[in-house]
């Protein structure tokens, strides 16, 4: 070589120079950790281990480019540097957040952990840049009307995160929540928080995509939630009798039926109750109120509490409401006619 330089000593040279050991480190406790407890891989270790890879490659060209004496080899270690440092601060994000935190069931929603990897990747960045002597007070210069001209271009993108982020700071929407955007519309379990939108699973299996500006700006009711309270919804059962048949005999039969028998996905505390909402045309208006212990199994439970209500009833004698209507049918024949002609006359 030229300058008495060989490859093997500027491979060695770099990665000395550079923070390859401890990001090897990193990777290996997380990968170790992570089959010593398992569960499920953070997302981020994928991408890390690849920019790893990449910069492992190209801090092989620097090497090769500094043994011939290329002026190149400068600029190409400055992006094998940058390469490394956001590959290490990815790693050290999977190894906080896919590996510690979840073993201390302090939970980290994933929009702040973007924030905090985020964040440490700009510094660490920006550090790695300044020593190369990079000056940083250009690029930010620039960066302000970049930023301007992104903002107006991304209005409802830059809502959707603002939002995303909101939902994730006061906790009014969190993963696991039962909820309703708007009257008429399926309810749902919210299943991830993103950036952009939140995703609600229904009970017939489809997951809806909410925009979190839409989600901020709407009623939202969050079921099953209420403070100092278990997770329970209040559902009600409806059922009509004969109006003839005693009200207190009714209450009585469905509550030893409902009540007094333990029903799956029925809680005991607060009990159910059996009201009596009126009558109406020919039948007497009831019902029984219970709480959810599951929010997810709300028709089968409504179905286990009609099948105890009918039986009940029958055992009782207690007979379920029949439609009931009175129709007068009078012939219009040629007496009648003449009769109300008679009568119209008279008056």
């Amino acid at each position: 070589m030229e300058h008495g330089v060989t490859f093997t000593d500027a491979l060695l040279a770099e990665a000395q120079g550079s923070w390859l050991g401890w990001a090897f480190v990193t990777l290996v406790v997380t990968v170790v950790l992570g089959r010593v407890f398992p569960g499920r891989s953070h997302r981020r270790l994928p991408a890390s281990v690849w920019l790893f890879g990449v910069q492992v490659i190209v801090m092989v060209v620097v090497a090769l480019l500094a043994a011939l004496g290329n002026d190149a080899a400068n600029e190409t270690r400055i992006a094998q540097r940058v390469l490394l440092a956001m590959a290490w601060v990815g790693m050290s994000g999977a190894l906080l957040f896919g590996v510690v935190l979840p073993r201390t069931r302090f939970p980290v929603s994933r929009i702040l952990q973007d924030l905090v990897v985020g964040a440490a990747t700009v510094a660490v960045v920006a550090a790695v840049l300044h020593r190369q002597g990079i000056a940083l007070s250009g690029l930010f210069a620039t960066s302000a009307v970049v930023t301007a001209v992104i903002g107006f271009s991304l209005q409802d993108t830059l809502g959707n995160t603002i939002g995303g982020l909101a939902l994730q700071l006061d906790n009014s929407v969190q993963v696991g929540d039962w909820i309703t955007i708007a009257p008429g519309t399926p309810s749902g379990r919210v299943t991830e928080i993103r950036w952009r939108y939140t995703a609600i699973e229904t009970r017939g299996c489809e997951t809806i995509i909410i925009p979190n500006s839409v989600l901020m700006k709407s009623q939202v009711v969050v079921h099953g939630r209420r403070l100092g309270a278990p997770c329970q919804l209040r559902h009600s059962v409806d059922f009509f009798v004969d109006f003839r048949t005693s009200p207190t005999d009714v209450i009585r039969t469905v509550r030893a039926a409902v009540v007094g028998a333990r029903i799956e996905n029925v809680a005991s505390s607060p009990a159910p109750h059996v009201l009596f909402l009126g009558i109406r045309d020919s039948f007497a208006h009831y019902a029984v109120r219970f709480w959810l212990a599951d929010l997810a199994i709300d028709d089968p439970t409504d179905s286990e509490v009609r099948t105890r209500l009918y039986f009940a009833l029958r055992r009782a004698g207690i007979p379920m409401s029949i439609p009931a209507a009175a129709l007068f049918v009078t012939e219009d024949d040629h007496s009648r006619q003449e009769r109300k002609l008679a009568d119209e006359h008279a008056r």
